[in-house]
């Protein structure tokens, strides 16, 4: 029970300060800037928060859904402290992990990316086809 707890604290602490860091940003950064910019700033710290931002921005569907892969699979840099405080008794390198989050994010934002503007196009497609037989 005192390791849970104490597993509890040490989530919701990191959770806390990385949510904290992230306002810090938005008070910093005007209030007119871009809000993808913005979401990634803030998902690169916490992921829900940037996700959110990134979610009600102006852009298009696959940029947008192609950002918050990207975000959702590098997963921010709470979630690697997280893992690290839970993984502190093994011999896990954190800078090799980084590295490699990083660049799955970056191969998650491209084929979300183009997998996304291929459904649509498809999809769109079918559409037409199904619209101009009836």
């Amino acid at each position: 029970i005192y390791d849970s707890g104490l597993s509890v604290i040490n989530v919701t602490a990191v959770i806390m300060f990385f949510s904290a860091v992230s306002s810090l940003f938005f008070k910093i950064i005007p209030e007119n800037s871009n809000s993808l910019y913005m979401g990634l700033i803030s998902g690169f710290f916490e992921i829900t928060s940037g996700i959110k931002l990134i979610s009600s921005s102006p852009y298009s569907l696959p940029v947008k859904l192609s950002v918050i892969t990207m975000l959702t699979s590098f997963s921010g840099i709470s979630i690697i402290f997280q893992t690290k405080a839970f993984a502190k008794g093994l011999n896990i390198k954190t800078t090799p992990c980084v590295l490699c989050k990083v660049l799955s994010a970056f191969i998650s934002f491209f084929i979300c990316y183009f997998l996304t503007i291929a459904i649509l196009f498809f999809a769109s497609e079918s559409y037409t086809v199904l619209k101009a037989s009836y």
